[in-house]
């Protein structure tokens, strides 16, 4: 008797093995591949300065005027169903994230070597801190920040995306623009 449980907890235990391989597999061969960009040469530009940006970020924000200009060196070049943006969070704020608005409403085309460069506005009182985020978009994300970015503009209202865009409320999560995060900085307004 113990030798037929034995014999059958080893039937099961190969036929569990048979199936989670099966949906590995199945799994796997569903799977896009996913691209691992890279960014070097990060500044941060003002008016006045210049700040090349250590992606292990310093143990300080950097110091900045309001409106700042992001370029870097992205490589390998953008995939075709990708885009690239500019977000902003102010630290007062634990959940909501503005998206920028550059070139085709706020998606920024690196050039034929990789370089990239957009815009980004800084809101509030010096001395408050902000995470400046470069953000890798899918097709349906970007589409979602594209009409936020056009509603915005032609309303003249710029709420966060994550709390809705002011036509159609559509909102976009702060989970899921913090998973498609890039690099960061760590700004101060002066």
């Amino acid at each position: 008797m113990k030798l037929m449980l034995l014999g059958n907890v080893r039937r099961r235990d190969k036929e569990t093995r048979k199936i989670a391989i099966l949906i590995i597999a199945t799994l796997l061969a569903g799977t896009c591949i996913v691209t691992a960009y890279n960014i070097t040469d990060l500044k941060v530009i003002d008016k006045t300065n210049s700040f090349a940006v250590n992606l292990s970020q310093p143990p300080y924000p950097i110091p900045t005027n309001s409106t700042i200009v992001v370029e870097g060196f992205l490589s390998p070049g953008l995939n075709k169903n990708d885009h690239l943006w500019i977000a902003v969070k102010p630290d007062k704020s634990v959940s909501n994230w503005w998206p920028q608005i550059n070139e085709n409403a706020g998606n920024i085309t690196p050039d034929k070597q990789g370089r990239f460069q957009g815009n980004a506005f800084l809101g509030g009182d010096p001395g408050d801190v902000f995470t400046v985020a470069i953000l890798i978009l899918d097709d349906t994300l970007n589409q979602k920040f594209s009409e936020w970015a056009t509603n915005s503009e032609s309303r003249k209202v710029w709420p966060p995306i994550t709390e809705g865009d002011p036509i159609n409320g559509t909102r976009v999560s702060k989970d899921i623009i913090e998973g498609t995060v890039l690099a960061r900085m760590r700004i101060a307004l002066k």
